[in-house]
């Protein structure tokens, strides 16, 4: 008899989705034997119909073909294009609508457009450089826009 906890460990190695094809051949073998775990017996089942290949359960044959046709009505080929036409429509209005507002949003340097600053007497407008000194000042300007609310707010009571 094989080990227990290697058997449990596969078992639940399967249930996760993550055997391999060998692995899951071995959990066949194992379940078509005569002494796995009891409390596993119940899933013998289960693994012979993945071994057979999952197939459909099977139903007793009709007699009416009116009553089959009926009961077994499968979309039209006209019906799976529509289908498949309104996917396509809604996926490519979704990229679109991305794309335009991709487009007219504003970014950091159409924002701050002609910005500078001086260092020693020098003037850089470039936006790559000057880009973490607009955010710093931008940070620090907050802080002291929030420290003037909270005096005004002493200030009224």
């Amino acid at each position: 008899m094989l080990e227990q906890k290697y058997i449990y460990d596969l078992v639940e190695k399967f249930l996760e989705g993550r055997t391999t094809n060998a692995e899951e051949r071995e959990l066949y073998d194992l379940f078509k034997r005569d002494d796995i775990p009891l409390d596993l017996i119940q899933l013998r089942p289960m693994f012979r119909w993945y071994e057979e290949g999952m197939p459909e359960p099977k139903t007793e044959a009709k007699t009416d073909p009116e009553t089959e046709r009926k009961t077994e009505a499968k979309p039209s080929h006209h019906t799976l294009a529509i289908g498949w036409a309104a996917v396509g429509t809604i996926a490519a209005s979704i990229l679109l609508i991305g794309l335009v507002w991709q487009s007219h949003r504003p970014t950091f340097e159409t924002i701050y457009d002609g910005s500078y600053i001086v260092e020693g007497g020098v003037i850089c407008d470039d936006m790559e450089y000057i880009e973490d000194d607009i955010i710093d000042l931008l940070e620090r300007a907050d802080a002291i826009e929030s420290r003037a609310d909270e005096l005004l707010a002493w200030a009224e009571i």
